[in-house]
């Protein structure tokens, strides 16, 4: 390998290391320092639009939006809603057995108007929109038809056609599922707070002077409310994790390749042996570690804290020239990850935000296929910390065969000695 090669592989490793430690830094500012006009990074929206081979357990770890607005809508589940707050609402004003009959008198009111009731509707289309008067069951069940559209366009005329034939239609439908439901929720929340504010209005002076029902804080990401000493644990498991797997795995991989060549010396199968029983501990320990206190955490949250640290961790690695072969083949996983959630197949959707309309290749494949080739070579050495730790390296004390010594060369039977 000539040097030119050597410096644009280089090169190539500073680059793709620069955009993986951007988008981890990125994602990880909008977590700890949301604003107004940027939210806080979370992986649920991309996986829940999925339509690779493995969309139904993909989206099975994050759960279906369209699903869980579909229970929140049934009636049932409405009232249990309102039935709950009433009771915390009775027990924190003390309400009188008259306020009592009357506020159970004001949830059947309210059950029936939200069943029974037809409330007003708008029916958006490009470039109009048509309100429309209909009861709660009417409006669910629109819903339903729209969703069951979405998925005969998908499950059945791409693959039929094998082709995205849809596009623009698919997304246009994609959009008024996803209006019905933003809007269904939405009237579930102005009855669910004119439920409230009915029930307000059962209350005397006194009781009012009591302050507002305590409210169930919103769910918040764990790792968000940690500490320094937190953090500190969580990053020594990981790193602690992380180093001791590769010790293990690239030390047993040298044992077992110059086992049979028989050119490692004493000195360097001890060290090479103690080397893999340390990472082995290591790696044990850490996986020990994380999986006891990581058990109360949801699988939205883990894929978050994965995704964000993961980016930033694997691009210092590559800028850095750390464990360069390791960080290049996790990379080269999350790209894998990232192909099948939005393959470039002719019967799947187009991802929307992908540029160009290539099949089969996309940019990720691109950049899979690059961090592959890093992968397989030793750029780390050439330029990063992989150069100072090879100085350490157990595998530079085996034992070197002795060079053969040439024959000297005979003269031919044939030529004439003079």
């Amino acid at each position: 390998m000539n040097s030119a090669t050597k410096i644009f592989l280089v090169i190539l490793r500073l680059a793709i290391g620069w955009q993986f430690l951007f988008e981890g830094a990125e994602k990880l500012y909008t977590v700890y320092s949301p604003t107004q006009d940027t939210k806080p990074y979370t992986s649920t929206g991309f996986l829940q639009q999925a339509t690779g081979p493995f969309r139904d357990q993909i989206v099975a770890q994050v759960g279906d939006p369209d699903k869980t607005a579909l229970d929140r809508l049934q009636p049932e589940t409405i009232t249990a809603a309102w039935r709950a707050y009433y009771d915390q609402f009775a027990q924190h004003y003390a309400l009188t057995a008259d306020q009592r009959k009357r506020a159970d008198a004001l949830i059947d009111k309210q059950q029936k108007d939200l069943v029974e009731g037809k409330h007003m509707f708008k029916n958006a289309y490009p470039g109009r929109t048509v309100p429309l008067e209909e009861t709660l069951a009417q409006r669910v069940a629109d819903y339903r038809q729209v969703l069951a559209e979405v998925q005969e366009r998908e499950g059945t005329k791409l693959r039929v056609f094998n082709h995205d034939v849809e596009q623009a239609d698919l997304q246009l439908v994609k959009g008024q599922a996803a209006d019905r439901r933003r809007e269904l929720l939405a009237f579930v929340g102005d009855q669910t707070n004119a439920f409230k504010k009915s029930l307000d209005d059962l209350l005397t002076p006194d009781q009012k002077a009591k302050g507002a029902v305590p409210e169930t804080p919103a769910p918040r990401a764990h790792w968000l409310d940690w500490d320094n000493l937190t953090w500190l644990r969580w990053l020594s498991a990981w790193t602690v994790g992380v180093l001791g797997a590769v010790m293990f795995l690239s030390n047993l991989g040298g044992i077992l390749r110059h086992r049979a060549r028989g050119d490692l010396g004493f000195f360097g199968r001890s060290v090479a042996w103690l080397w893999t029983l340390i990472g082995l501990a290591l790696a044990a320990t850490a996986a020990v570690y994380i999986y006891m206190h990581w058990r109360d955490y949801s699988r939205t949250e883990i894929m978050d804290w994965l995704s964000s640290w993961g980016l930033l961790l694997i691009g210092a690695a590559l800028l850095l020239g750390l464990a360069t072969r390791s960080a290049a083949l996790a990379g080269a996983v999350f790209l894998v990850m990232l192909y099948l959630w939005w393959p470039p197949l002719p019967w799947v959707p187009l991802n929307p935000k992908a540029e160009g309309a290539v099949p089969f290749i996309n940019k990720n494949m691109i950049e899979l296929l690059a961090l592959l080739v890093l992968a397989t070579t030793r750029s780390g050495r050439w330029l990063g910390l992989d150069a100072i730790i090879q100085v350490f390296n157990p595998w530079r004390y085996r034992r070197v065969p002795p060079a053969s010594v040439p024959a000297p060369r005979q003269p031919a039977r044939h030529m004439v000695r003079v």
